[in-house]
């Protein structure tokens, strides 16, 4: 797994949605999850139901 490059992803994500932009939120948080993100994970299950 490329932490970095997931822990990336899922910071982006979370500023997407600050800026309320779900659709690229959930497309950073599936990347990160792809990477093997168990953070990543929990914010697509949690928030990409839609």
């Amino acid at each position: 797994m490329d932490q970095q490059n997931a822990d990336a992803y899922v910071n982006r994500g979370m500023i997407k949605e600050m800026s309320r932009d779900m659709i690229g939120a959930c497309e950073d948080w599936h990347k990160a999850k792809d990477l093997g993100s168990e953070i990543g994970k929990k914010y697509y299950s949690g928030n990409c139901g839609f």
